[in-house]
């Protein structure tokens, strides 16, 4: 970056701020001016990917490079932020968002434009908090930041987009961030999804299942072949749940293969394909190719459309244990789901072992047992501290396959499960809160749509009893 002359910075109103392989990211005030990026390209022989910076900011860091001799000395001076205000150079703004995000434990961080300029919000155990603002010249120099690290076109601002990179974490881990890209009324919105690849996936216990559904569900994980599924809304931790079973049931003698988008986590041991569509690596035609690889459990990120369930059903019947996922709000609506999707019921009633739906509610903070207060620093003061999720489970019994080849409507499956004892997603919830685990007002908001749905039916003349979880003490 010493191939910049000062004098010809100052000329073209110029700074340097980072090199990224062949590309030099530079502060511009007009990033539209080609033949300012030319003439530096030309002296640097660098590719410039231009970074919109307020004028009296280039001015500022073009001083202090005078008075220095660094040509990094302006944009190091805003490394450290004062107070809440987030640091000016668009670099060391968003290290320093992601940094916070990470030590957070956010799962993604929103960047959202107004009218003066932008926010931060993250989202912290499922919930959305409050971050920094940023004026409107910061807020345009972090999006064009974010958009040459994710590789996403800066000229393109009415349409969305969408993109990945790594961010590398001081201890020297790294990771993956996606990028979400959208055009709203005041500008462009960004949400950036955080992935770290190399975290440790919790494990079943962790989840601290109620035993009675736990031991239904190790049942289930433990068939040779046949399909099970977890459902639940989306960011209700069903890929974790999955994950945890991979946990639970490798072996060296089995071949395991997940297809999946994205890839969460890296498990040591397994075969893990990323879905790829732009280049026709659907979950479709992913499982079609593994089915040729000789696998003994395929793990398939999530049930989309027709192909995928008809082909992931032809698995379960041919000897493979298939796990997947499914988005819908209760256990029994899910085989309604692949019906619709085009799957025969007689088939479905065969391959089909088990589901599970969940929901997350945030648990009681272990320091303050929920009780909050400045002076908790595990929770911040909030009395949560981490999720773990509700339960309910829908065995494929003798009654409920027969339910299936007649296509018996989810009120139908939904009170031979109750009959049978199984507990509802507010039961399981009753019991984490005897547990100490969380509080009623999380149980509720986790349920209240099946509340409503629940009174729906008894105002129809319709009434299910709720399967007890019996505890001792």
């Amino acid at each position: 970056m010493r191939r910049l002359p000062l004098d010809v910075a100052k000329r073209l109103r110029v700074v340097p701020l980072s090199v990224e392989g062949d590309r030099l990211m530079l502060a511009m005030a007009d990033t539209r001016n080609v033949l300012v990026r030319e003439e530096v390209e030309f002296v640097t022989g660098y590719r410039v990917i231009p970074v919109p910076t307020a004028p009296e900011i280039l001015d500022e860091w073009l001083e202090r490079w005078e008075k220095t001799g660094d040509p990094n000395a302006g944009a190091a001076a805003g490394l450290e932020p004062e107070g809440e205000d987030p640091p000016r150079s668009a670099v060391a703004a968003v290290e320093s968002i992601l940094q916070h995000s990470i030590e957070y434990g956010a799962s993604d961080v929103h960047i959202e434009p107004g009218e003066d300029g932008g926010r931060i919000r993250y989202r912290v155990d499922g919930l959305l908090q409050s971050g920094p603002s940023l004026t409107p010249d910061l807020y345009n120099s972090v999006l064009a930041r974010i958009k040459v690290l994710a590789q996403l076109d800066l000229t393109k601002r009415r349409v969305p987009q969408d993109g990945r990179f790594q961010f590398s974490l001081d201890e020297g881990r790294a990771v993956d961030i996606r990028v979400s890209v959208v055009p709203t009324i005041h500008g462009e919105k960004m949400v950036l999804r955080i992935l770290d690849t190399q975290a440790k996936p919790v494990s079943l216990e962790e989840m601290h299942w109620h035993p009675k559904l736990l031991s239904a569900f190790e049942k289930m994980i433990c068939q040779p072949h046949g399909l099970v599924l977890v459902t639940g809304p989306t960011g209700s931790g069903k890929t974790t749940t999955l994950y945890a079973v991979l946990q639970r049931i490798q072996d060296i003698s089995r071949n395991i293969v997940t297809i999946e988008d994205p890839v969460e986590y890296i498990l040591p041991g397994i075969n893990q394909i990323q879905v790829n569509p732009p280049v026709g690596l659907t979950f479709a035609r992913g499982l079609r190719a593994v089915l040729r690889q000789d696998p003994d459990v395929i793990l398939v990120g999530e049930i989309r459309d027709a192909e995928t369930a008809q082909i992931a059903v032809h698995a379960a019947l041919t000897g493979h244990l298939v796990l997947s996922t499914l988005h819908t709000n209760s256990a029994c609506v899910a085989p309604a789901r692949l019906m619709d999707m085009g799957v025969e019921p007689f088939l479905l009633a065969d391959a089909l072992v088990g589901v599970v739906a969940q929901r997350l509610v945030r648990r009681c903070c272990p320091a303050c047992r929920g009780k909050g207060g400045e002076n908790c620093d595990v929770c911040r003061g909030t009395g949560f501290r981490g999720r773990l999720p509700l339960h309910e489970v829908m065995p494929v019994t003798r009654e409920v396959r027969r339910a299936l080849v007649q296509r018996a409507p989810e009120e139908e499956l939904e009170n031979l499960v109750r009959r049978a004892g199984w507990p509802s997603l507010k039961d399981d919830g009753e019991w984490k809160i005897r547990s100490g685990l969380t509080v009623r007002e999380e149980v509720w908001k986790a349920t209240q749509l099946d509340e409503v749905i629940s009174d729906d039916r008894e105002t129809a003349g319709l009434s299910f009893p709720h399967g007890g979880l019996v505890t001792e003490g």
